[in-house]
């Protein structure tokens, strides 16, 4: 069975109305505060960061966009009350949402799969929800980067680079600059990660892995 991305591909990038849009430098913007939703995005390549600013001019980094994924897609009509950016060079397809609207209403497989993968992205909700109330900020930033290092490693035991700075992995796991600053230089003492400019390296994915899956037990006790 074709999955999700692979349909999206292959039966609706090549639809009239469909828009390429490439963007080959960090942090160009996606889409903004107040644009249309009349279209719903595809990440094809690249990796894409979702934003919500807060009343105290404080951002938070609510979703982080991968390839094969649909983004942008809520509400339908209106404008968005968030803003999007690409942090790695990637292309973004927009397809037009009454199109896409028919093409689901008219291909039923493909209304499954997209449910299906509005319930993922329900369930990483959930557990995004689970690692702020429940855990402390070791936990949460070792989740966070070892989910990230396991998407961009090319094996369980290659190194990785994650393309976060610390002020935006601290506004992904909900805590402070300082706190998180803090537990990477813990986390890089034990061989954990190594910290760059505008980026994070992780030596072993499979490591990162192990060492957050015994904090987490840790910190829930």
């Amino acid at each position: 069975m074709e999955n999700f991305a692979a349909i999206l591909r292959d039966r609706v990038m090549t639809m009239r109305g469909v828009v390429r849009h490439e963007f080959d430098r960090d942090n160009a913007k996606v889409f903004d505060v107040g644009s249309s939703t009349d279209g719903v995005l595809f990440l094809d390549a690249g990796l894409v960061k979702v934003l919500r600013d807060g009343p105290d001019g404080r951002q938070v980094l609510l979703h982080l966009v991968r390839p094969g994924e649909l983004f942008g897609d809520f509400p339908a009509g209106g404008v968005r009350s968030t803003h999007a950016q690409a942090i790695l060079p990637s292309v973004v397809y927009e397809i037009p949402r009454m199109d896409f609207k028919e093409f689901c209403d008219s291909t039923p497989e493909v209304s499954r799969l997209y449910a299906d993968s509005l319930g993922k992205r329900l369930v990483e909700l959930d557990h995004k929800v689970e690692m702020l109330t429940l855990y402390d900020v070791e936990a949460r930033v070792m989740d966070s980067l070892a989910e990230l290092a396991e998407f961009l490693a090319e094996g369980p035991q290659k190194p990785a680079q994650v393309p976060l700075t610390q002020s935006e992995l601290a506004k992904f796991i909900g805590a402070t600059r300082e706190t998180t600053s803090t537990t990477l230089n813990v986390l890089e003492r034990r061989g954990l990660v190594r910290l760059g400019r505008g980026r994070m390296f992780v030596p072993s994915t499979e490591a990162l892995r192990s060492a957050q899956l015994s904090s987490r037990a840790k910190s829930a006790n």
